[in-house]
């Protein structure tokens, strides 16, 4: 018996290439989703109006518990010629599920400029994250870490301006979620616990009212990258920063025994510290 040849291509139309057509659509639109903040898990979301492009950063959600104050004793900070000067105080975290981290960053802010320096926006870069979740057969499965910073630091309503030689000590609270799913399978991402590897930077928005009226905007990295690590990459630590001097010495105490993902993870690292610093925004065209 001969078989219709227009029959044919319509199975394979319908049973094959419309399938995987709508599967990777339901792929890409639940795999940007982290990126865009939305789910349950990020509420109350607000959005700026940057004067350049941010990176990669996360987004706003209403977690609570930040605080900005005058700061003291700020003449232990090492100068490294910059007139926004930071410091990274202590890193803390704490396990509040199976699934979800609290991460607070406290850190100081001084002015050593000769003008007055305005606060304008606190924002979380990301670098990496991985929730190194199991290969599956499973058509679409995959998983991500959802990471959230708290949008009750810098308030609308109130000027954060430092006189020179003053500054300010801020604690900023970060989110980090591991989610799991199969959006082909109507399985939306929801919160799973498992291992998970996370790297960020701050980014301080800031403007400086020269003489005669001038105002001159920019930002400041923060002086360190922040690691949470759950994933037995680097065994007895959780949360810490790393900078170019500490990345050193995480290297020399591995020493010879460490294994190859730790020394590409090592890489990438200094490559972050690299990018952090270096970062240079364009004002918007």
């Amino acid at each position: 018996m001969n078989s219709d040849p227009v029959h044919a291509e319509t199975v394979v139309l319908v049973l094959g290439i419309i399938p995987i057509a709508a599967i990777m659509v339901h792929k890409v639109i639940f795999g940007l989703l982290p990126f865009f903040g939305i789910g349950s898990i990020f509420r109350d979301i607000r959005s700026y109006t940057h004067w350049y492009e941010p990176p990669l950063e996360a987004p706003l959600a209403a977690i609570g518990g930040s605080n900005i104050q005058p700061a003291s004793m700020l003449g232990s900070q090492p100068n490294d010629g910059a007139d926004l000067g930071f410091l990274t105080l202590k890193c803390q975290a704490q396990q509040v599920s199976e699934s979800k981290w609290l991460l607070s960053v406290v850190f100081e802010l001084l002015n050593r400029t000769d003008s007055e320096i305005v606060f304008d926006d606190v924002h979380v870069r990301i670098f990496e994250r991985d929730s190194f979740a199991p290969a599956l057969d499973t058509i679409s499965y995959f998983g991500d870490v959802w990471i959230a910073r708290d949008n009750t630091l810098i308030k609308e309503d109130r000027s954060y301006s430092v006189s020179p030689a003053d500054g300010f000590q801020l604690r900023l609270n970060v989110t980090a979620t591991r989610v799991e799913g199969a959006p082909a399978y109507g399985a939306s991402p929801t919160e799973k616990g498992g291992q998970l590897l996370v790297v960020f930077g701050i980014v301080i928005d800031y403007y400086i009212r020269r003489s005669g009226g001038h105002v001159e905007r920019a930002c400041r990295s923060s002086d360190s990258v922040y690691v949470l690590n759950s994933s037995g990459v680097l065994s007895g630590r959780a949360f810490f920063p790393v900078n170019q001097q500490s990345l050193i010495s995480l290297r020399s105490s591995n020493g010879v025994t460490q294994s190859k993902a730790t020394t590409k993870f090592f890489d990438r690292l200094g490559q972050y510290l690299e990018d952090h610093f270096a970062f240079r925004p364009r004002p918007k065209a």
